[in-house]
């Protein structure tokens, strides 16, 4: 889902990673 990253990407593309 490109959302998913999306929303990753504004908590800093890492956070949940």
């Amino acid at each position: 889902i490109d959302n998913f990253e999306k929303e990753a990407a504004e908590l800093g593309k890492g956070s949940f990673k």
